[in-house]
This record gives structure tokens, C-alpha cells and sequence, in this order.
């Protein structure tokens, strides 16, 4: 559950200022989704590293939605990843 909020705060501070747009509602559907999963496998103690390579694949995806300077995106990619490891 730590993840899931982690991850949907950062989403709401990335969405703000931006327009709608369907697909990235799907990319943000789908991260909560892989925090979910995330949660659940460590508190199985089992490895994440592969829904932490999805999670990073789909904030690139975003990122080529809404594009933004090289340190607005180091910014925002650091603070999710640091959300993560939480």
C-alpha cells in the first residue's frame, strides 16, 4: 500500500498544468496497477525487478506524451524511483 501512495501523489504532481490526454490516463492506470503489484510481491518477499522496469518504461512513455527539459525530467524521474524504493 506504501507504493500505491507514493506513486499516485506523484502522478497527481505530474498531471497538474498538463492537458487530458487518453493514453496517458492509461499509463497512470496502469503504474497504480504495477505499485499494487509491487507492494504485494514485497510483502511476499519476492524480487520487483521487473515491474520496476515496467514502471520506468511507462514514466518514459510519458515523458514522450509530455515532453519537458533534461532536469525536469531527471527531477521527476529520481523522485518516483526514490518513491519506489521506500
Amino acid at each position: 500500500r506504501q507504493r500505491q501512495m507514493c506513486i499516485r501523489d506523484s502522478i497527481n504532481r505530474f498531471r497538474e498544468g498538463k492537458a487530458d490526454n487518453a493514453m496517458a490516463d492509461f499509463l497512470y492506470s496502469s503504474m497504480l496497477s504495477i505499485a499494487r503489484n509491487i507492494d504485494a510481491q514485497n510483502n511476499r518477499g519476492r524480487e520487483i525487478s521487473r515491474n520496476m522496469t515496467s514502471l520506468l518504461g511507462y514514466i518514459q512513455q510519458l515523458e514522450t506524451i509530455y515532453p519537458s527539459t533534461p532536469s525536469q525530467t531527471d527531477d521527476r524521474l529520481e523522485e518516483l524511483m526514490a518513491a519506489m524504493a521506500r
